[in-house]
């Protein structure tokens, strides 16, 4: 069953958060607290602060994606994931809230929040989602972080970050223990643009699910 403890990487989700806050660092507070930020930060993801991100949007091909670090007893900095693809979208200007989506196998999920910050070309989003495995009796609260800096045909040094909140118990033996996390980046530095997106091969199904 160890494989599907890779589930952070087999997914197919397309989630959609908004939100009318003005003030965006209490809610990113309030997703991502300091102590899990300071975990992910000492695994090796960084993170870009301000409230003047770029507008990104657009579908992005990150490949090779590879573990940088995790406190996870079993994983190998250097494995190799599947390829990831993302699509941003409607970013709002005024709270700072964006859409996300991304594709890579079983699961489905609810976004609980989601902002961006960043200044200049430099961005980081971070979103938390309770997600389900194929059907709703396995479920788990997971946080996500992204960064990268924008540029006109990609992103440059894309990250990407995971962190179990609760796996309600893991009944089923799936998920990763709560407090693991895993950082994972663009091994060549760059993610390109592109208008069409990959199949992942080492998922156990392709599907895509409307979550707001």
């Amino acid at each position: 069953m160890k494989h599907f403890k890779y589930f952070l990487l087999s997914v197919a989700i397309i989630f959609t958060i908004t939100s009318c806050q003005k003030k965006v660092t209490p809610e990113i507070q309030h997703i991502l607290p300091q102590s899990i930020m300071d975990t992910l930060v000492n695994l090796g993801m960084p993170i870009n602060r301000g409230t003047n991100p770029p507008a990104i949007e657009g579908t992005f091909h990150v490949s090779p994606f590879v573990l940088k670090g995790s406190n996870i007893p079993y994983d190998q900095e250097g494995k190799q994931f599947a390829d990831l693809d993302i699509t941003f979208y409607d970013f709002n200007q005024n709270d700072l809230s964006i859409k996300i989506s991304y594709d890579n196998g079983p699961e489905h999920g609810e976004g609980i929040g989601a902002y961006i910050m960043g200044s200049g070309s430099r961005f980081t989003i971070v979103t938390q989602m309770k997600i389900y495995y194929n059907t709703d009796q396995d479920s788990a609260i997971v946080d996500f972080v992204y960064s990268g800096t924008l540029k006109n045909d990609g992103i440059k040094d894309f990250y990407y970050a995971n962190f179990m909140i609760d796996n309600f118990g893991n009944q089923s033996n799936i998920w990763i223990e709560n407090g693991q996390g895993r950082v994972i980046y663009d091994q060549d530095g760059f993610s390109e643009k592109t208008s069409t997106k990959s199949v992942s091969f080492n998922s156990l199904l392709h599907g895509a699910c409307e979550v707001k």
